[in-house]
């Protein structure tokens, strides 16, 4: 046996060894590469997710602006249109010319009403019977309507004056108390003016003035039941009244006039 051999068998262990070593090392190579793509894959597929999250948060708040800027124009134009119906039908009841026909049968309306207040007076024996409707007049800041009301028909007992014409575009608050019974009762019975000292100042001062001790006042509504008025009927002497007869006009009269109003 010479010397090739002996140490053959020792050659191929070492080689099958180095085989396996570089086998064992090509394998933990590529693994790592493996790895290493697979990292850089994630941090690929993280930057592009930013990059559409960014997008996407940039297209969002775009349209939410858009949207925005769309809705204020729509409320613009509805705002527009709104004011431009309004200011025609405002425009369209100022300058509208009454026709003879129109003429004669409001003034036909306005003489009933004035004979309603008139049997209501001379039936009740009081100061004076006075028809007032309600109306707006004005805008606030707001754009929200005064509240108003006018005496548009009165029938003064003998000897009184009339106070129509000072009783014109007043605040409805001037008769807060008077105007919130209407609401809530349907009318607003007044015994003695001395009540009203704590309850309505006002009311209480605008009386006095004109030496009114009672007054009495019903709703007068539209076909939808909203109030648009009152009647109120005053007395300067409250030990004298009737108050079965005044009660009974004012319901009787309340018909007629609000029958008298629907038509028109």
């Amino acid at each position: 046996m010479d010397f090739l051999d002996l140490v053959k068998p020792y050659l191929e262990i070492g080689v099958l060894g180095l085989a396996g070593i570089f086998l064992v090392a090509f394998a933990w190579l590529t693994f790592k590469r493996y790895l290493q793509r697979e990292k850089e894959l994630i941090d690929t597929n993280k930057k592009s997710t930013d990059i559409s999250i960014d997008k996407y948060n940039i297209l969002f708040n775009t349209m939410i602006e858009q949207n925005q800027k769309n809705y204020e124009t729509l409320v613009d134009i509805i705002k527009n249109k709104l004011d431009d119906v309004s200011n025609n039908v405002i425009n369209g009841v100022t300058t509208h010319r009454i026709s003879a026909t129109e003429n004669t049968l409001l003034s036909e309306k306005e003489s009933q009403i004035n004979n309603c207040l008139k049997k209501v007076q001379q039936k009740t024996n009081a100061a004076r019977v006075g028809l007032v409707r309600f109306h707006n007049g004005g805008r606030d800041m707001n754009g929200l309507s005064f509240l108003k009301m006018s005496m548009t028909n009165e029938c003064p007992g003998a000897g009184f004056a009339s106070i129509m014409p000072d009783f014109q575009n007043l605040f409805r608050s001037f008769f807060s108390y008077l105007c919130e019974s209407l609401i809530k009762e349907g009318k607003c019975y007044i015994n003695n003016i001395e009540m009203l000292k704590t309850i309505d100042t006002t009311m209480y001062e605008y009386f006095l003035s004109r030496n009114i001790k009672a007054a009495y006042s019903i709703a007068i509504e539209n076909n939808e039941g909203s109030i648009i008025g009152f009647i109120i009927v005053e007395f300067t002497d409250k030990d004298s009244i009737d108050f079965n007869q005044v009660d009974s006009c004012l319901h009787d009269k309340k018909i007629k006039i609000e029958t008298i109003l629907n038509l028109l």
